[in-house]
């Protein structure tokens, strides 16, 4: 087995400890073909394209791109005239802490296994409707570079 699973199961055992409250998504690349109900206070995590770092004397590093989509549900009724503001603050909270403990990767338990993660940008908050539930999200971008050992 190399390094990237452990790495990925790592990552995503750290979001349930940084979310606890907020539920898996079953298809975190199509936020809309999931249900209702995990899209309320939801997270996914995203594996995007792998480029390669370095090769040299038997080891290579790849830098491996992960996303998260976190997602939270809109209640609005007729007679609501509460603004947008409080549920996009919550998103972006959420954003700033899975950030920050993610920029103190040696605190995962497999520094060995992670040689950097470099963080990348929160993505523009957005909307989308799902059954009879609107909801918005955000993704949190980032790269993990590993080095594995071809000996």
């Amino acid at each position: 087995m190399s390094k990237i699973t452990t790495v990925y199961d790592t990552l995503l055992a750290a979001i349930l400890l940084i979310f606890p409250e907020k539920t898996k998504l079953n298809d975190p690349y199509t936020l809309t073909d999931n249900p209702e109900h995990l899209l309320r206070d939801g997270y996914g995590m995203r594996k995007t394209a792998t480029e390669l770092g370095i090769a040299e004397l038997c080891n290579i590093s790849d830098v491996h791109g992960f996303e998260v989509a976190l997602c939270r549900e809109i209640v609005r009724t007729d007679s609501q005239d509460v603004p947008l503001d409080i549920e996009v603050k919550g998103l972006l909270e959420d954003a700033f802490e899975l950030r920050e403990r993610l920029y103190r990767y040696d605190e995962l338990g497999i520094s060995t296994d992670i040689t950097s993660i470099d963080l990348g940008g929160v993505s523009g908050v957005e909307s989308f409707i799902v059954g009879k539930g609107k909801f918005i999200s955000v993704v949190i971008a980032f790269n993990v570079q590993v080095t594995e050992n071809i000996n």
